[in-house]
């Protein structure tokens, strides 16, 4: 069974070793991605639009990404364990399925002005009978 397992000089416990150290480098390099991704992401939103929308406040989502972003970090240099790198993905994966589809439609033009754009607040600024 051991001549089995050789595999380019290796014994089966070094091939498994391999496996999980590529497969622990893939998954926290994911985790860490999302999370990165998640943090630049609420920090190009303007802070008026996470209250104005129901989610919290900017403040508490870029510590709550920030600390996504450490733990990520530190599952991708080896300091924590697996397991904590994963957890780590939770609070990106809310961000990005719950609160980023709702605060989306914002943008920024010029420097501080925020402008709603798409049909979900079109009431607003449209009153239906413009006399057309």
């Amino acid at each position: 069974m051991a001549s089995r397992l050789r595999f380019l000089g290796m014994a089966g416990t070094e091939i498994f070793g391999l496996l999980r150290w590529i497969l622990t480098i893939a998954i926290t390099t994911g985790v860490l991605t999302c999370t990165v991704l998640a943090f630049i992401d609420v920090l190009r939103r303007p802070d008026l639009v996470f209250v104005q929308e129901g989610k919290k406040t900017r403040k508490f989502w870029l510590l709550i990404t920030g600390a996504g972003v450490l733990f990520g970090l530190l599952g991708f240099v080896g300091m924590v364990s697996i397991v904590l790198a994963i957890m780590a993905i939770t609070p990106a994966a809310v961000y990005w399925y719950d609160v980023r589809p709702a605060i989306v439609a914002y943008r920024r033009k010029g420097r501080d002005a925020r402008i709603r754009v798409g049909a979900r607040n079109l009431g607003k600024f449209w009153s239906g009978n413009q006399g057309y």
